[in-house]
């Protein structure tokens, strides 16, 4: 008697699980939410379409309507798309920590009085994560400043050594956005390599397309080569490491075509991906 009803009861809970993993399978985890997010660039550009993909096959899998909001990479404008998104008051929102702690910290103040959500990607906001931490707030993204001494340990792996020119491309002048620009640069000085470094301008943190002619004229005068134009086959002369941002693909394919003979030792992305070409 004890031993069916050990049975009756064993079939009772494996009834109740099948009946509750079913209506968590019809219900996705977050069935009916919308969420704002910013994606950073250009819809479709080589730094922005893996995130954007990622974020629409997420909201697809847990039910959550997203909505993309894209900014060029400018700090005014991601602001002025979060204002836009509290206005909408959706369940959250992801943010990015381009515009700073300071510009954004009233702003998140108000949206959390509001109780939509707040997180952050891509670049960190600090001081707002802890601030938030315990009410969801959290950080999608690398440690930026480890991600710049990856890509600089991957670049010293590849052949890159002492007495070496290297090309930093970045944004040292944004204060947490350059941290990886600062890690990259401070790794391969500790290991002895030449480093010139450029400032991105405003006008090619935007529209990454204008980036290639600084990088490719700065290749040039830097390996002493000249009067060359994309579709010329020249030697550079000196040995060249290049890390490439912020789109590394429009770089990656132009140099391809420029330099086939070059001894460019890597071309790489940001946390040291290598890239095809």
């Amino acid at each position: 008697m004890k031993l069916e009803s050990l049975w009756a009861a064993a079939a009772a809970v494996a009834g109740l699980t099948a009946i509750c993993t079913s209506s968590h399978a019809a219900e996705p985890l977050g069935k009916g939410m919308v969420m704002y997010m910013q994606m950073g660039g250009n819809a479709g550009d080589g730094a922005t379409w893996a995130r954007t993909n990622g974020a629409l096959a997420a909201g697809d899998a847990f039910g959550i309507k997203i909505i993309e909001q894209y900014s060029a990479w400018q700090p005014e404008k991601m602001l002025e798309q979060f204002r836009q998104a509290v206005a909408a008051k959706p369940d959250c929102i992801e943010i990015m920590g381009h515009p700073g702690n300071n510009a954004f910290e009233p702003l998140v103040k108000q949206a959390r009085e509001k109780g939509i959500l707040i997180t952050v990607g891509n670049s960190p906001l600090t001081k707002i994560q802890k601030m938030y931490g315990s009410q969801g707030t959290g950080y999608a993204g690398v440690d930026l400043y480890t991600g710049g001494a990856i890509t600089a340990s991957k670049m010293l792996e590849a052949g890159l050594k002492s007495g070496d020119k290297a090309l930093v491309y970045g944004l040292l002048g944004e204060a947490e956005r350059g941290q990886s620009d600062k890690g990259l640069k401070e790794t391969l000085e500790k290991a002895g390599v030449k480093v010139d470094y450029i400032e991105i301008s405003a006008e090619a943190n935007s529209d990454s397309s204008l980036a290639v002619p600084v990088r490719l004229s700065t290749c040039d005068r830097r390996s002493r080569v000249s009067g060359f134009s994309a579709s010329d086959r020249v030697t550079v002369k000196d040995r060249l490491s290049i890390l490439v941002r912020p789109s590394p693909s429009d770089f990656a394919s132009l140099s391809a075509m420029t330099y086939p003979d070059a001894n460019i030792v890597r071309l790489l992305g940001t946390n040291g991906l290598q890239l095809p070409g």
